[in-house]
């Protein structure tokens, strides 16, 4: 299943490489956590929390986390994914910002959807470019050749008709 962040303008989910945390069994951390989504977000409170309300990684310092864990993953040992959380983290980091932070390896994907785009809209403008410089080439009483006069070019798509001279 993905699970989105539930913190205000953040676009984070568990599918874009970010980790997310389910709330707290905990009542008072449970309560700072609410508090946390309600600096972005002033519709949330407690009974707005599911079993699917989830806060992303990118809203929790590395020190927020097992240090145990933490040394598993840099001698990659452990997957980054299956850090967990210390029993009594609290997010703190990009409450007050409006889009948080993108990992590094969305980078790539976002790099090369920039370069399609990119590749698109030069195609695009070439073709308009093209028809620019014919119709800049057929000013004054000329009139724009139509497909069905431009002879030269022209192919015909029927197969050729055999007389098989049988008597």
């Amino acid at each position: 299943m993905v699970y989105h962040c539930v913190c205000g303008g953040c676009k984070n989910y568990s599918k874009t490489g970010y980790r997310v945390h389910s709330f707290p069994k905990d009542k008072a951390i449970f309560r700072s956590w609410v508090q946390f989504v309600k600096i972005r977000r002033a519709d949330f409170s407690a009974s707005s929390v599911t079993a699917y309300s989830r806060i992303c990684s990118a809203h929790f310092k590395e020190e927020d986390y097992n240090s145990g864990d933490a040394k598993m993953v840099s001698l990659g040992l452990k997957s980054e994914r299956s850090a967990k959380l210390l029993p009594t983290a609290v997010p703190s980091v990009n409450a007050n910002l409006s889009a948080c932070p993108v990992p590094r390896s969305r980078d790539t994907a976002c790099r090369k959807r920039e370069i399609a785009t990119m590749l698109i809209d030069a195609s695009q403008q070439e073709n308009v470019d093209s028809v620019d410089t014919v119709e800049s080439v057929y000013t004054g009483d000329q009139p724009l050749p139509s497909s069905t006069s431009d002879a030269g070019t022209q192919c015909s798509l029927k197969p050729p008709r055999w007389s098989h001279g049988f008597s």
